[in-house]
Order: structure tokens, then C-alpha cells, then sequence
């Protein structure tokens, strides 16, 4: 048990360090504005700065291409008329590449949400009621956890639902966010534990993000305690859902002395969580 929480913390350092060394090579974007015109004609207006002077564009849905800046500068903006375009989905994504004077590139994803359905093409498979139905499916599902306490090992199941998140640094990617969790835990004398947190977020290069975090838990039969936690998020898929695996530490407060360790992989979205 120790070599795995080692390993992973190791790994989750080794990110961690790399992203510090290679982040420093790229112009950061930070989003001031991203937002689509209730009023015809819809206009998609967009505005960023980048941490370097930099040309820049914008793809819309993989298949709209726009320039923003053809010159070199920290600051960007662009209307786009989107009346000639037709999409698939309410949930619009956007990638903006900026390119400094050495042509070092940087390209990042991002999500804007169209109001008006008429400008989605007909006969579409989806609309914006079914997404959220099997969006909110495939969130739902919970995590497979292993638990280690003492000499023994226990499975159980828990679901994390964040509640709120805060964008600190533009409306990209939430920075932090708060969120409860309920963990079931069929073989274990407190079988029902929730939890309350506050997760940091950080985004390397290499990976979707590293996010350290503090937790108070409870156990309904009067024990409680705090739990100390790293999580990595491996790869995002369907653009609104990432795969994470993480690894925390329990310690019950009061009399109880007693602690426990778990490994956990599960989904991570900020998708249904109020944004601050």
C-alpha cells in the first residue's frame, strides 16, 4: 500500500514539475469576454489577452475558422455574424490559437452556449434537453473506490457533485471549485460518509489538470475527520466530461485517531455546478 500512494504521489509531482519547466515557453489566454448577442443578427463576441505578444485565431466547432489579430499584440477581440452558420448542438466549442513572433503556438479549448435553436440544422438527433438527459447519465455514474484501513481492504462507490465553481482567471476553466461527495462503503461499520471540500485546480500541459484539495467528512453514527487529496485528470472525453484518479487521506478527529487511505477513478465535469 505505502509503494502505491508513493507512486502516485510521485507521478502526480513529476506533472506537476514538468508543467512548470515547459508552461513558461507559451502565451497564456485568459478570456475577457465570450458571449453570443440575444439580438439578430447573433454575433459572437469574443475578447482575450495572451501573456506575449501574439497573432491569433479562432475555430469554431472544428470547421469555422476566423483570424482575430494579424498582427503581434496581448490583446484581442472579434465579432463574428454567425447567420451563415448552422450547428449541432446548443453547446458551442471554440479553440483559439495564439502564435508568438518565434511561431510558438499555444491552443486552447473553450465553451459558449447558444440560445436561439433556429440556427441548429434540422433533423438533428440531438437537442439541448436530450444532451443534458445523457450528459447527466453519464455523470451520474459514481466512482469505483479501494479503501485501505490498517491490514484491510474495502470496495466502495462514490459520487462527488460540485456546487459551485469559481473562474478566477477568465471563463475558460474553473480555478477551484466546492463540492460534496457521498461515499457508500458496503462492508465497512459506517457505511454511509458524506463530504464537503474545496478542490484547487491547476492545468499542465500533459494532462487535463492536477487538483489538490481539503475535505470534512461525516459519518452519520457521530464520527468525523478531515481528508487531504491529489487528483489528476487524465483525458477529456465528449468535451464536457473528464476521467480523473485520485488518491486521499482520512483522518477521523475527536477520540477516534484512526485513518484510512483510498484510490478512486471517476468523471469530472464543471458542466452542472454554479459558476462564480
Amino acid at each position: 500500500m505505502k509503494k502505491a500512494i508513493i507512486s502516485v504521489l510521485f507521478v502526480l509531482s513529476f506533472f506537476s514539475t514538468v508543467t512548470a519547466q515547459e508552461d513558461t515557453t507559451y502565451a497564456q489566454i485568459t478570456i475577457i469576454d465570450s458571449y453570443i448577442t440575444p439580438e439578430l443578427p447573433h454575433k459572437f463576441v469574443l475578447s482575450f489577452f495572451t501573456s506575449d505578444s501574439c497573432f491569433s485565431s479562432v475555430k469554431i466547432e472544428n470547421k469555422y475558422s476566423f483570424k482575430v489579430s494579424e498582427k503581434p499584440t496581448d490583446t484581442h477581440k472579434i465579432e463574428i455574424d454567425l447567420s451563415p452558420l448552422k450547428f449541432d448542438s446548443l453547446l458551442l466549442h471554440y479553440t483559439i490559437t495564439a502564435a508568438n513572433k518565434s511561431n510558438k503556438q499555444y491552443t486552447q479549448s473553450f465553451e459558449v452556449v447558444l440560445s436561439d435553436e433556429s440556427m441548429l440544422v434540422k433533423n438533428r438527433n440531438l437537442n439541448l434537453f436530450n444532451v443534458c438527459c445523457i450528459g447527466g447519465v453519464i455523470f451520474g455514474l459514481p466512482s469505483p473506490t479501494i479503501i485501505f484501513s490498517g491490514d484491510n481492504t474495502y470496495f466502495a462507490l462514490s459520487k462527488e457533485i460540485p456546487l459551485f465553481s469559481f473562474y478566477f482567471s477568465g471563463y475558460s476553466a474553473p480555478s477551484s471549485y466546492i463540492g460534496v461527495e457521498y461515499r457508500y462503503i458496503p462492508k465497512f461499520d459506517a457505511k454511509n460518509q458524506i463530504s464537503i471540500g474545496y478542490k484547487q485546480i491547476f492545468y499542465p500541459r500533459l494532462i487535463e489538470f492536477i487538483s489538490p484539495g481539503v475535505n470534512y467528512f461525516n459519518n452519520f453514527l457521530g464520527g468525523s475527520g478531515v481528508s487531504f487529496e491529489a487528483t489528476a485528470g487524465l483525458f477529456k472525453f465528449n468535451d464536457t466530461f473528464t476521467l480523473f484518479i485520485r488518491y486521499r487521506f482520512n483522518q477521523f478527529l475527536g477520540d477516534d485517531k484512526s485513518h484510512f487511505h483510498e484510490i478512486s477513478i471517476g468523471l469530472y465535469s464543471s458542466f452542472f455546478s454554479l459558476n462564480l
